[in-house]
């Protein structure tokens, strides 16, 4: 990471860093306790299935020493999942389970119906635990860049999960 890294962040009209991406949400999750999934899981997901995938989570039960990248199928209350899309734009999903319920909180200031519906497909066919039939999606329009990492941090955190948690 470099200074200047951390400026594109900043700029409306640059592209943001993945490792900046995966040092702000390692540290977000390891001062509120939520799980994340690499940059690249939803590349791999999306191209390869989820017998590419399947080894990103982890089959026991979480312990003090289990890693914040390798959350559990279920029983998690957050996971983050930043989903590059055609190699230059990140949009933010976060897996939340609120009581018996799964929801997938999803942000992306292109608003493209064409991103969404390849996005929801891409999750959908991953694992029935991870994203079972009675899952709750919720698309929300954001801004791309920073506000891509806020959008994770709030669709993670914030206790209700109403479609106007994002509004400016």
């Amino acid at each position: 990471m470099t200074v200047q890294d951390l400026c594109h962040l900043l700029s409306p009209t640059s592209a943001i860093n993945q490792q900046a991406i995966q040092l702000y949400l390692h540290i977000f999750c390891s001062q509120f306790q939520t799980t994340l999934l690499d940059t690249g899981f939803f590349t791999q997901l999306h191209q390869g299935g989820w017998s590419r995938v399947h080894s990103w989570f982890s089959s026991q039960k979480p312990t003090s020493s289990r890693r914040r990248k390798r959350p559990l199928l279920s029983e998690e209350s957050s996971i983050y999942i930043p989903c590059r899309v055609n190699n230059c734009h990140w949009v933010a999903v976060t897996r939340r389970e609120v009581g018996d319920k799964v929801i997938f909180l999803y942000a992306d200031d292109t608003n493209n119906p064409g991103t969404e519906h390849m996005v929801r497909n891409t999750l959908s066919s991953s694992h029935l635990i991870f994203y079972p039939p009675s899952t709750q999606y919720q698309p929300h329009s954001n801004e791309c860049g920073i506000r891509t990492l806020l959008a994770l941090s709030i669709q993670a955190l914030y206790h209700d999960s109403h479609p106007d948690i994002l509004l400016p």
